[in-house]
């Protein structure tokens, strides 16, 4: 694979990495190999990956930041060259998180371009960040901030454009209690884990453990089939599944 790199900052680029792409390109696979960038090659350079098997593989140029990605896939065939051109022209995207109107302090945000498979954390200063991103395209990003449940929101980039991401915390919530079905005691430290199936498509999975009062409470939550199994020492597993609309706000479960 010959690949050509073009950035507008001597120094912009610090390594390719070629990755091997699995289950037909659909995901990525294991890192075959990374090649430095150096100073001395100028603003255009020349690298060659040889001696690379047949398959489907995406080419990455990798920055000093995590977001300073640029991939592009290649198909490899047998007997013959594959040459990939990375040019470099990086675009400024403003994050900012919010809920219930308001800032979040002390989060992060998980970007993964979803076409070229990289990834990167952006940490956050009172809920905003300005990135120089070098890719466009389908974005997912995670974003995890405290009391919260992880919270997966999905954007299509264009690449070169500046842009603002606004990711608005939604208020939906599951809240329940684990007691005892004889006593109605409480069982505090029983493991609770809620399995989201999203309308969206996406998938999650979360846990936590009940409070000394029975209680537990997962938030923020999509709509969509949720699963929810509750377990403690000395008591079966117990599983509930529902529905969680988008009209809903709050959804209660009871495990006795």
């Amino acid at each position: 694979i010959v690949v050509d790199i073009e950035q507008q900052q001597l120094g912009e680029v610090l390594e390719v990495e070629l990755q091997k792409l699995r289950n037909h390109g659909h995901s990525p696979g294991p890192t075959v190999k990374e090649l430095r960038v150096g100073k001395e090659s100028g603003r255009q350079s020349v690298l060659r990956f040889d001696n690379v098997e047949p398959g489907e593989y995406v080419v990455i140029a990798k920055g000093k930041a995590a977001w300073q990605r640029l991939g592009e896939r290649v198909d490899v065939v047998e007997g013959s060259d594959t040459s990939v051109a990375l040019r470099i022209a990086p675009f400024t995207v403003h994050l900012r998180i919010q809920r219930g109107g308001d800032g979040v302090d002390r989060a992060r945000i998980t970007l993964r371009n979803l076409d070229a498979f990289w990834e990167g954390i952006v940490p956050l200063e009172l809920g905003e960040a300005t990135i120089d991103c070098w890719q466009g395209g389908h974005f997912a990003a995670t974003v995890q901030a405290p009391g919260s449940t992880p919270y997966i929101d999905k954007r299509t980039i264009i690449g070169g454009i500046s842009t603002d991401w606004l990711v608005d915390i939604p208020a939906y919530e599951v809240v329940g209690t684990v007691t005892d079905s004889k006593t109605g005691a409480a069982i505090p430290g029983a493991a609770v884990s809620l399995q989201i199936q999203a309308t969206d498509g996406y998938s999650l999975t979360v846990s936590t453990k009940v409070a000394q009062d029975g209680s537990f409470r997962f938030a923020p939550v999509a709509p969509g089939a949720h699963t929810i199994t509750a377990a403690a020492k000395g008591y079966p597993k117990s599983e509930i599944a529902y529905a969680f609309a988008d009209s809903e706000q709050s959804h209660s479960v009871a495990f006795l």
